[in-house]
């Protein structure tokens, strides 16, 4: 193989005992098969053994450094078609052999990675619907009482109103008279430019979140400026009781 520039392929297939169809895995284990089996040590007893031994393993890790070369710059065996690979310098050690960690990688170790791939990618997923869920969470609550007191009532064949701005329910017979659905929701104050986050606290309860000076009520929040209200974003989905 030294003689031309190009290895001879067959043959190095030929002392590794491969086939046109082994793959690189295959040639893997023949190659670590037939190390231990011609390596100079085992064979100490008789010299004419030891050379014979010894021109085996030089073939041998000859065979081995071709195809692994091939290998490693077209991504197949050297008799099987190619695919497109990106070529790569192959390290070899002082003493001629192929160290270990510079082998191509298995499929094993392949299919390990993409699934670590797809564990991570699937724990991004559930960090970023976190705080949907948080935000969407509370709101669906209040609508599935709402919507199961409505129902109870409507079977019993009467009548009533739920006013979802004051968050109270008007039942059946009471002409001015209220069920409050919240405590602290029956307050009819409104929320205005200036207000306290006493007040604001008093009149639209305790936030989701308190980013600062940004308080999230839902898809709604407030903003304060100096300890005081300078704005808000009001949506359908769960109003504020703001000065309109």
């Amino acid at each position: 193989m030294r003689g031309s520039d190009r290895p001879d392929y067959i043959r190095c297939y030929r002392e590794l005992d491969l086939t046109t169809e082994s793959e690189w895995e295959q040639a893997r284990r023949q190659f670590k098969r037939l190390s231990q089996k011609w390596h100079p040590d085992r064979h100490q007893c008789n010299l004419d053994a030891r050379a014979h031994a010894e021109t085996k393993q030089r073939a041998i890790n000859q065979a081995m450094r071709a195809i692994a070369e091939y290998h490693k710059m077209h991504g197949c065996m050297p008799l099987r078609p190619r695919t497109r690979f990106k070529p790569r310098q192959l390290n070899v050690n002082a003493s001629g052999n192929i160290p270990e960690e510079e082998l191509p990688e298995t499929d094993s170790v392949l299919q390990k990675k993409r699934a670590y791939s797809g564990i991570w990618l699937w724990f991004m997923l559930m960090v970023l619907a976190v705080p949907a869920i948080c935000v969407l969470l509370p709101e669906a609550v209040e609508l599935s009482v709402v919507g199961q007191i409505s129902n109870s009532y409507t079977q019993a064949g009467s009548d009533i109103t739920v006013e979802r701005d004051s968050s109270q329910i008007v039942l059946p017979g009471a002409s001015d008279a209220r069920t409050p659905l919240s405590a602290t929701s029956a307050s009819t104050e409104t929320i205005h430019i200036g207000s306290s986050p006493d007040d604001v606290i008093r009149i639209q309860g305790e936030p989701l979140f308190r980013n600062g000076p940004r308080w999230d009520y839902g898809p709604s929040y407030i903003e304060f400026r100096y300890n005081r209200v300078s704005g808000w974003h009001n949506s359908p989905m769960r109003p504020l009781r703001v000065e309109e």
